[in-house]
């Protein structure tokens, strides 16, 4: 069936131009009316895209639209051509010409489309073209679209086969570094710092890496001695499109052929997204990559590959080889099974360390996840140990405000009503402690306002479980916490030889909903006390306090070393659902833990199904991909008869597996 409209649900991104040349549009005609350049790349990949969203069959019918008998001398931007509104471009003739025939029509070729014609002047009739579609050729609605989920796949430009028969027999085998030149006369503060480049390609040479130089089209017949040159990839767009996708990789500073490696699968690395020279130019400072492109300074185009990067720095030397010498390791990471883990955008820099984490969010143990999800980074990317950990203080302290998924770089973040002191009691009993345990260490804090540039190297993540919970999913080996030695042998000095069964206690003033029903714990541990030994852990704040009939070890309660190695030593450890679990799922402890769903707090997203989907990734009666048969989440409240009968299974499984608790 063919779909005469895009469900507005499923693709809110992509809109036609305003006015609408009609009201029934058929997706798969396309009216270009603007000034002949690269951005009809652009302009191209969004017309296919929603030509097939639409359903309609192929191929993608393109016709032009001429104004004084070309392309090129207005340009209508964001608006339809029926507005009659368009601002007025200096494109000479000859120029105009010679895009439309080697860039726009191979584009089209490329993209399976075809030109239907003959093109439109302005004399046109509107009837003859209500059932076209426009787009804005700026970037933006593409990134956008691209971001949402699910996922899309995007249109990518195909060479003919004789393109890449006519590669394969120049290069002869060969991988090269493509470096493409821009050398014209317009925005010369664009163009690339050629000296630069060229003391790049002699010390890639010395290393063993062949080089390839493509220069600008209007010099494409000039040598550039002692390198090598190819006139043919500088005149023909076939040639230059399917030579980038036989490169080692390709660089240059951004401009217009970029696009026929960014709707590719060819590598590359794009320098100068910013120019300072040019204030007046919005493609070149954060303000225009923000409202046209709908990025930040740092951010990837979401369809790109790692091996597909902007780079965000100016092409100099220093910075042509660190990002080469970066695509290397990425490239030798590329072997490896990729890792659902991503740094919070935008990043900090584009050079991570991922062996230095940088961490601003609330004091909790929902760093514990944080913080295994780092090691676990820095291991994937075989960064030097120890991690180190940077926390980011504002007003001296932690936790004022939260980022959620987004990066401090973004500034958007909502306030915590965090006091100090229990922010510090947090990081001192609480943080600090996992730090130690993942064998990781602490550097000396930052305060904000952030020196963003001294912090580009950290990486950020979102401390939400989602993330570690795909990677175990996916077969990732996950960091555990491993206590000193020195507390286990306190533990075992207390316990004497005994492995009880270890109660943990919620009891706080905040949330009572989720606290532990205690007089149901305490008819459970006395169901059991005449075969298992018993021992409650309080809660911090209820560490000095007796529990009338049962045994109880404010020392857990209060050092986080303690409670951590007593886990590893209990029987088995039960619990409702909050923050000292992280002790028990990021080890070999053996648990039963209760109350995922809390009802009575709908508003809390930790507490229903959502929730554990959106953030968790998990449903109902899902377990941690990491767990063994002894790790349980019970998914169901901590009455008395739950707690019996998870415990009677825990028991059952003991017997099954021959007594082997571990």
């Amino acid at each position: 069936m063919i779909i005469e409209r895009i469900d507005p649900k499923r693709t809110p991104l992509i809109r036609r131009r305003r006015p609408l040349l009609g009201r029934h549009p058929d997706y798969s005609k396309a009216l270009y009316a603007d000034p002949p350049s690269h951005d009809f790349l652009v302009f191209l990949v969004m017309a296919e895209l929603m030509r097939r969203l639409s359903g309609r069959p192929g191929p993608l019918k393109v016709r032009f639209a001429l104004i004084g008998g070309r392309l090129g001398l207005v340009d209508f931007g964001p608006r339809g051509i029926l507005s009659g509104l368009a601002d007025p471009c200096k494109i000479p003739p000859g120029y105009c010409a010679a895009m439309v025939a080697n860039v726009l029509l191979p584009a089209v070729e490329m993209m399976g489309a075809v030109v239907i014609g003959p093109p439109l002047d302005e004399r046109f009739e509107p009837t003859a073209i209500a059932d076209y579609v426009e787009y804005d050729y700026h970037i933006g609605q593409l990134v956008d679209l691209m971001r949402a989920a699910p996922p899309f796949d995007i249109p990518r430009f195909k060479p003919p086969q004789w393109a890449f028969d006519e590669v394969d027999t120049f290069l002869a085998g060969k991988r090269p570094i493509i470096i493409t030149l821009r050398e014209t006369e317009t925005q010369t503060e664009r163009n690339s710092q050629i000296e630069e480049w060229r003391r790049f390609a002699e010390w890639a040479q010395r290393d063993g890496f062949p080089v390839l130089f493509l220069r600008d089209t209007a010099k494409a017949d000039q040598l550039l001695e002692p390198f090598a040159t190819w006139p043919r990839a500088s005149t023909n767009a076939y040639v230059r499109a399917a030579l980038y996708q036989r490169a080692l990789v390709n660089m240059m500073v951004s401009n217009g052929p970029i696009g026929w490696c960014e709707f590719s699968d060819a590598p590359f690395l794009s320098f100068k997204q910013l120019v300072p020279d040019l204030p007046d130019w919005d493609h070149g400072n954060a303000k225009g990559w923000r409202e046209q492109a709908h990025m930040e300074v740092g951010e990837q185009y979401p369809w790109c590959s790692p091996l597909q990067r902007l780079t965000w720095t100016d092409d100099t030397y220093d910075n042509l080889r660190d990002a080469f010498e970066d695509f290397l390791l990425v490239a030798k990471q590329a072997g490896k099974k990729t890792i659902p883990i991503t740094r919070r955008l935008p990043p900090l820099g584009p050079r991570p360390d991922y062996s230095c984490a940088f961490y601003a969010d609330p004091p909790s143990h929902d760093f514990c996840v944080w913080l295994v999800a780092a090691e676990l980074m820095r291991r994937h990317h075989d960064a030097p140990a120890p991690l180190r950990v940077k926390f980011g203080l504002f007003d001296g302290q932690l936790g004022l405000y939260d980022f959620g998924a987004d990066s401090i770089r973004s500034e958007r973040s909502h306030r915590c009503g965090l006091t100090r002191k229990y922010s510090d009691e947090m990081l001192a009993n609480v943080l600090r402690p996992a730090i130690a345990m993942m064998g990781a260490v602490e550097e000396p804090a930052a305060h904000a306002p952030f020196d963003l540039d001294a912090l580009g190297h950290y990486v950020e993540y979102d401390y939400h479980g989602g993330h570690l919970i795909d990677a175990g999913r996916q077969g990732f080996e996950i960091p555990r916490f491993q206590p000193p030695q020195w507390a286990f042998d306190e533990v075992d000095a207390f316990l004497k030889g005994r492995r009880p069964v270890v109660i943990t206690l919620r009891e706080v003033p905040v949330q009572p909903e989720r606290n532990s029903q205690i007089e149901e714990w305490m008819r459970f541990a006395t169901s059991i006390r005449d075969c298992h030994p018993v021992l409650f852990v309080r809660d911090t704040c209820k560490a000095g306090e007796s529990l009338p009939g049962f045994e109880t070890w404010p020392m857990a309660s209060i050092n986080t070393y303690i409670r951590a190695a007593l886990y590893q030593r209990a029987y088995v450890n039960m619990m409702v659902g909050n923050g000292p679990i992280v002790w028990a799922v990021h080890s070999d402890a053996p648990y039963l833990i209760f109350k995922q769903l809390v009802p009575a707090l709908p508003r809390w997203d930790h507490g229903n199904a959502k929730g554990w989907r959106d953030q968790e990734h998990m449903e109902i009666g899902d377990q941690l991909p990491w767990a063994t048969p002894k790790q349980r989440l019970t998914w169901t409240d901590d009455t008395y008869e739950e707690i019996a009968s998870a415990f009677e299974a825990f028991e059952a499984s003991l017997l099954a597996s021959d007594g082997q608790l571990f």
